[in-house]
Parts: C-alpha cells; structure tokens; sequence
C-alpha cells in the first residue's frame, strides 16, 4: 500500500513543464530551475515570500478541476463586501463542476458566472 502524498495531483515531472523563468518576479526567476520538481519549487518560493509566484506555480500544477476548487475555495476565503449573493452563486456552481465535472455543472457554472458578470 503506498502513502497518499499533498503532492500526488501535481501534474508535471518538472517546474520547466509549467512556468519558464521569464513569467516569474525577478527574485522567484533567481529560486527556478526548470528542473526541479514543481513542489520544490513551490516549497522555495513560499519560504521566500514569492506568494504571487507561488501561488501562480501551484495554480499550474493542478489538475483543471482541482485548480478551480482551489480557486474558489480561496476566494470565498476572503471576507470581503463584494462577495455577493451572485458571486457566491458562481463559486459554489464552479465548485461544484470541479467536484462532479460534466456538461450540466459545466453548464450551470458557465451561466453562474455569466449571471455574475451581468450584475
């Protein structure tokens, strides 16, 4: 039986695979090679406050749906007065096809954030 790790999802073998050095801030280009395992590179940054990078890497890293849960999730994270009633619509749509992806959550997400991005 294997363990189960944080990083089984990471998609890609290779940071190189997922960001080259021009997309990142100069001082995450100096932490990069392309490669390092993504987690290591997502590890460094993290310790080297790069969160936009960090956060740019791991986004990537994701499979799409895993990538959008994590996105949602994060956003509805924050407290924020902007977070209507619409928008909580959308992400828990979003949410929702990333858990059970097919054409009707697909659907229902794409007309959340439509219905979103109207009001």
């Amino acid at each position: 039986m294997s363990v189960k790790s944080q990083w089984d999802k990471v998609v890609a073998e290779r940071a190189g695979d997922l960001v080259t050095a021009d997309e990142l801030e100069p001082d995450s280009a100096a932490l990069y090679d392309s490669a390092m395992r993504p987690e290591e590179l997502i590890r460094k940054l993290a310790q080297a406050e790069q969160w936009p990078d960090a956060v740019k890497v791991m986004s990537r890293s994701l499979p799409p749906p895993e990538a959008v849960l994590w996105a949602c999730q994060c956003a509805r994270s924050i407290e924020s007065t902007e977070q209507d009633e619409d928008t909580l619509t959308a992400l828990l749509a979003a949410e929702q096809w990333a858990v059970e992806p097919g054409q009707a959550s697909r659907r229902e997400a794409f007309e959340a954030a439509e219905n979103c991005a109207e009001n």
